[in-house]
């Protein structure tokens, strides 16, 4: 006979290991999936109500998960877990995974894990599972087994026990995730290394822009195209008809990026960047978020002397020191003398020098083509081979 319980549990989910700052960590999906699995399991078994469960996570850390939407009948029981991700309040933070477990009639003691609504498939190589599989990663798949394992060796069972996650929002969280990007169609993925969610970390972006070059990498790809973001994506779609998601982002990690390009096994990157960005790469800045260094003016400058008249350059730079951005400068170099050839001189060095400073930190094991841009004033600058990795970045 089916039963369904409303728990009122007091004891809402928490860390029991004081160790860490509780109100700055969350829970993966894969916590609480492998929560709700463990929750199942011992409903299925034992025909009870579980109103919670302690879990300890790959990270050392006991939790407490408060259990909800709990069903039991004969060979089937089911229940929810509400995401919790703490200060990085991630899409999925209140979505519920939910965990159905099935007892079958053997005593194999096989666990299966299978996805259902909401959660994705994979189609690409290079990611944790296979192209075909449920996006439920392995850490996530340990977690599960064994919880479940641990279930029936307490109570002397030896069926056979098959595992269903699902996402009732999954598909639309999904949308706002990398995962289409990933190529990860359908629904969410059951994550987590640590079984725990930390405020967003610069580790984090690295993991996200490893995965990516090694798709590319899987894909059969010659040539490596990255952009820092978005404003590089939107160019080159408009300018080279790419799709928004055929360039790798890496963010301010330029040369983390290049480098994890190399090791990866490419040896042909075309970086297109903003000049605001790729400016301080030219200067040998290998992070270019504010907080390691500006000197984009500085560096402009430092150009310009080459180009510029002995007696005019002190005015030259006293306005492009005044600048706030690089379209302004791009600006004033438009009003100096002979713009056009002044500014396109300045803007073909300034690539010029980007691409060695990429050259140098691979130690010339990669071919590294730039081109530049600003979103006021389009292409500025493009080094030699830049068009001709532009075609090849569109075939496998």
């Amino acid at each position: 006979m089916e039963q369904k319980e409303s728990v009122q549990n007091p004891t809402k989910s928490f860390f029991l290991k004081k160790s860490v700052s509780e109100p700055d960590i969350g829970f993966t999906t894969g916590t609480c999936a492998a929560a709700g699995s463990v929750a199942a399991a011992r409903m299925v078994l034992t025909q009870k109500i579980v109103p919670y469960v302690i879990l300890t996570t790959p990270k050392g850390i006991k939790v407490c998960i408060e259990i909800e939407d709990q069903v039991i009948s004969k060979d089937v029981a089911s229940c929810s877990v509400r995401k919790y991700s703490g200060k990085d309040s991630d899409v999925t933070n209140g979505t519920k995974i939910c965990s159905k477990v099935t007892k079958e009639c053997d005593d194999a003691q096989r666990i299966t894990i299978s996805g259902g609504m909401g959660i994705g498939r994979v189609t690409l190589p290079g990611l944790d599972q296979k192209p075909g599989e449920w996006a439920i990663n392995s850490v996530p798949r340990k977690m599960i087994c064994d919880g479940i394992n641990r279930e029936r060796e307490r109570i002397e069972e030896t069926c056979s026990l098959s595992v269903e996650i699902s996402a009732p929002e999954g598909a639309f969280l999904a949308t706002k995730t990398f995962n289409p990007k990933l190529g990860i169609i359908g629904g969410i993925s059951i994550l987590g290394t640590s079984g725990i969610v930390e405020p967003m970390s610069e580790q984090a972006i690295l993991d996200t822009i490893k995965i990516e070059i090694n798709i590319r990498k899987s894909q059969g790809k010659r040539v490596l195209l990255m952009t820092p973001g978005n404003y590089g994506s939107e160019f080159l779609q408009s300018e080279f008809g790419f799709s928004l998601e055929a360039a790798v982002h890496c963010s301010n990690f330029i040369y983390d990026a290049v480098l994890m390009a190399q090791k990866a096994g490419f040896k042909k990157l075309l970086l297109c960047g903003h000049m605001g960005k790729l400016v301080k790469v030219a200067a040998g800045i290998k992070n270019t978020h504010s907080k390691y260094g500006d000197h984009r003016m500085e560096t402009l400058c430092s150009v310009a002397k080459k180009f510029v008249a002995e007696n005019e350059f002190p005015l030259l730079q006293e306005k492009l020191m005044a600048c706030i951005s690089t379209e302004q400068a791009i600006h004033e170099l438009d009003l100096y003398g002979e713009h056009a050839e002044t500014r396109l001189k300045i803007c073909t060095e300034i690539t010029r020098m980007i691409q060695k400073v990429l050259t140098d930190w691979t130690g010339g094991a990669m071919q590294c083509e730039v081109i530049v841009f600003t979103k006021e004033n389009g292409l500025l600058g493009e080094t030699p081979e830049a068009k001709k990795y532009i075609t090849q970045s569109k075939e496998l």
